[in-house]
């Protein structure tokens, strides 16, 4: 849903603001603008999600996670940006991302998905402080 209206508020407020005129942050999928102009990258994300997760002791599941972390900061990005954040801070070693199931049946190859629905589940756990 905030995908949605993060589209929307795209789609109405920017492009009559610049008369249907392209940005070049619209080719960018690391910076996000809001309908005030303010750019958003995704390392302002990264830092937000890292201030943001020090909210939870153990674990969470992401779209508890997303819901709460939209809840307070505002539709910031897109969910393939936060997604994108969330699996540099897995690189970083600052959180783990565990996926039920995780590997792939047929291939048995480890999954990447970042959506919770038909099964599939994501939890993320803070390693560091």
């Amino acid at each position: 849903m905030a995908q949605n209206m993060l589209k929307r508020t795209d789609e109405l407020v920017l492009n009559i603001q610049r008369e249907g005129q392209m940005s070049i942050f619209d080719f960018m999928s690391d910076v996000s603008t809001d309908s005030s102009g303010k750019q958003t990258t995704i390392y302002d994300v990264k830092k937000k999600l890292c201030s943001y997760l020090q909210n939870y002791k153990g674990e969470v599941h992401l779209n508890k996670l997303l819901a709460e972390f939209y809840g307070h900061y505002g539709l910031i990005g897109y969910i393939n940006m936060v997604n994108d954040a969330l699996k540099e801070l897995e690189a970083d070693g600052f959180i783990q991302i565990c996926r039920q199931p995780q590997f792939s049946e047929k291939t048995g190859q480890p999954l990447r998905f970042m959506e919770e629905k038909g099964g599939h589940s994501v939890i993320i756990r803070r390693l560091q402080s």
